[in-house]
């Protein structure tokens, strides 16, 4: 999920321009430019039902003010939080009626940059492309095979889905993903498609493509049965990486009318993948290691549902458990180690490094329990579009809550602002976020 620590520190881009040329020109790009979302619905059926061979090309980005505060995690600023972005980029996708099948393919191309008043921060400036998507699927029956890079979407929820296993699309704070800036895993894909069901088997290997080590770093593989059992959909997945670690999971949906949907997801992981505070530890001291690695599995469910009310207004609310996330003793040990280091500091310098250290394991989520909501309307007026969701931790109180109405031309172009606000006390998890406001503006032009 988003907001982890490389977010928070923003580390400095490989590639350095001049920055007041390109300033200028991306500026320029504003104010022609934006960022569409991208709906993502759960996979029950193959990619090759389209006959006709389609390309389309954006051009897209944002401006966006910072209103950054002192965290205990980021003291006077000391992870040099920008005060401005502005991102534009260009979004190709494309499908191509090949021998047998389809090729389907998302290509992105982007520039950004970073600057702020203060004089401790110098200006970032990158550029980058990525291939989102790019993959064939044939089109026989009932078995069809894919290959290539593809965003594979198993889980039902809204705003995160754990059962989500070969390739995350979702996370809580930008749902919709709305730069374009998720990625689909490499795979090969066999799927038997069947009346009312599926059954999907994948080998999805962890590819290094710059060379710099092992071509397959790690070797996995995953599959999925999916079968609709009137009224419930019903979906059981697992993945198992070499090296025996393993997850397995199902998940369910289920609707009443036009207007009501529920839906659940659960997976089990065999391993932990984080780091915890040492309880038996002293956070007021320089101990080393106070953060230690834990043993054992871990569970993740949703809970949530949507309902539609007269006037198209859209309601969905999501729990989700995390038993992954820091116990109320864990955090609060957390965030006293931030204290004492952040108060050390100015003083005693080997401090420092402990400090950088703890900054490095805060990500969001951290916790176990959260809700959250989305209240939309697609038709405020004729080309005027609203939304309002938050995200909120139910162990501290602390969330965060997002504004964004759009207006939609049409086939041209769209506009949509966006407000992010963070709340919560100094030892809560969104109250150490360093951004305390946001606002943006961003644009979309098509040219094809």
């Amino acid at each position: 999920m988003a907001l982890h620590t490389k977010s928070i520190t923003r580390p400095r881009f490989q590639k350095s321009l001049t920055h007041h040329a390109f300033r200028i020109i991306a500026t320029a790009c504003i104010l022609i430019t934006g960022g569409t979302a991208v709906s993502l619905g759960n996979e029950t059926t193959d990619d090759t039902k389209k006959e006709n061979s389609t390309l389309s090309l954006r051009i897209s980005g944002e401006y966006e003010y910072l209103d950054t505060r002192d965290t205990i995690i980021n003291p006077s600023n000391i992870l040099q939080r920008p005060e401005n972005r502005i991102e534009t980029f260009i979004l190709g996708e494309m499908q191509y009626k090949a021998p047998g099948g389809n090729v389907k393919g998302e290509f992105r191309f982007g520039y950004q940059n970073l600057f702020s008043s203060s004089d401790d921060f110098s200006d970032e400036n990158t550029y980058n492309s990525q291939i989102n998507q790019l993959y064939y699927q044939s089109s026989s029956s009932p078995l069809s095979f894919l290959i290539g890079r593809k965003k594979v979407r198993w889980g039902v929820s809204y705003a995160y889905s754990p059962t989500d296993l070969i390739s995350q699309t979702r996370t809580p704070e930008d749902p919709d993903d709305r730069l374009n800036l998720v990625k689909g895993a490499d795979l090969m894909q066999l799927s038997w498609i069947r009346d009312n069901g599926q059954f999907d088997l994948i080998y999805a290997p962890d590819i290094s493509w710059n060379f710099n080590d092992s071509f397959i770093r790690r070797n996995r593989i995953g599959m999925r049965i999916y079968q609709l059992v009137e009224p419930f959909d019903i979906s059981v997945v697992g993945r198992l990486e070499e090296g025996g670690n393993w997850a397995a999971g199902c998940n369910t949906t289920v609707t009443f009318g036009d207007a009501l949907e529920l839906h659940a997801e659960y997976v089990y992981n065999s391993a932990s993948r984080r780091s915890y505070p040492n309880l038996d530890s002293n956070p007021s001291s320089l101990v080393d290691p106070f953060f230690n690695d834990r043993n054992g599995g871990t569970h993740e469910i949703v809970l949530g549902g949507q309902y539609t009310f007269p006037g198209k207004w859209n309601l969905v609310m999501e729990y989700l458990f995390r038993s992954a996330g820091l116990s109320d003793n864990e955090f609060t040990a957390y965030s006293e180690r931030l204290d004492y280091l952040d108060n050390q500091m100015s003083s005693n310098p080997t401090a420092t490094p402990y400090f950088y250290e703890a900054v490095s394991y805060f990500s969001v989520p951290s916790n176990r329990n959260y809700l959250f909501t989305r209240l939309y309307q697609p038709e405020i007026t004729k080309h005027l579009s609203c939304e309002l969701f938050s995200y909120v931790n139910l162990d501290d109180g602390s969330g965060m809550c997002v504004f964004m109405p759009k207006y939609e031309s049409g086939n041209n172009y769209d506009i949509y602002l966006r407000v992010n606000k963070f709340w919560g006390g100094n030892n809560t998890e969104f109250g150490m976020v360093p951004d305390e406001l946001s606002g943006l503006i961003g644009f979309s032009y098509y040219l094809l």
